[in-house]
């Protein structure tokens, strides 16, 4: 088989994996997906299962090393439902804004809908606190010495990163109110300090149906 040593090898339609790869990063719907290239919609989630893997081999396999600044927070979405939330922990480089490492971590619901959630689905794991040491263990090996990391005041990141980046000078800025465009993260005022992770957090969001 043409496809012998690579990762496709044993699929019956590898042929469209890089047409899926495409559209989903132009936000089509999986169903759409389907649609346009006249396949079954678990083949297309099955399509997005696979490529999500090899995302996920790269990410780990980043030759970045020795960066003097990152940027780390996290993003919000939910699993189903807006009662079932989930916390996205992500670390990029705030020269190129390279995403260094991503991550998902369960967490409850947020004011207004705590009520009804609990009454719905009951309580729901805090994890928050492992995905973060998760995704700056990651990042450990990629920084210099005496580098930086820049994060807002959230109370659950100064003790993951005390653990997890022993020598990392940290910096905590206060987060601010969202503008109406950017998907949420882009925040108002000029001169944000955490614009390199506010700005390519709202191109992912923008980018990943899902998010949206």
């Amino acid at each position: 088989s043409a496809a012998t040593g690579q990762p496709e090898f044993g699929q019956h339609l590898r042929g469209v994996n890089d047409e899926v790869r495409a559209l989903l990063c132009m936000k089509v719907s999986l169903r759409a997906i389907a649609r346009h290239l006249r396949i079954h919609p678990r083949t297309v989630a099955r399509k997005l299962e696979f490529l999500g893997k090899i995302g996920r081999a790269y990410l780990d396999s980043l030759p970045v090393r020795g960066l003097p600044h990152v940027q780390f927070d996290e993003m919000q979405s939910s699993i189903h439902t807006k009662y079932k939330p989930v916390a996205i922990p992500m670390a990029v480089d705030a020269e190129t804004r390279c995403i260094l490492a991503v991550g998902v971590a369960s967490m409850p619901a947020q004011h207004p809908i705590i009520e009804r959630a609990l009454a719905k689905y009951g309580p729901r794991a805090d994890d928050r606190a492992a995905g973060v040491s998760q995704v700056l263990r990651r990042i450990a090996v990629m920084l210099a010495p005496g580098a930086q990391i820049s994060t807002d005041c959230a109370l659950h990141y100064p003790d993951p990163i005390r653990t997890e980046l022993p020598g990392v000078r940290h910096v905590a800025t206060l987060s601010r109110r969202a503008r109406n465009a950017g998907q949420g993260e882009l925040k108002r005022g000029a001169n944000d300090p955490l614009f390199p992770f506010n700005h390519t957090a709202a191109m992912v969001r923008d980018g990943v149906s899902r998010l949206v």
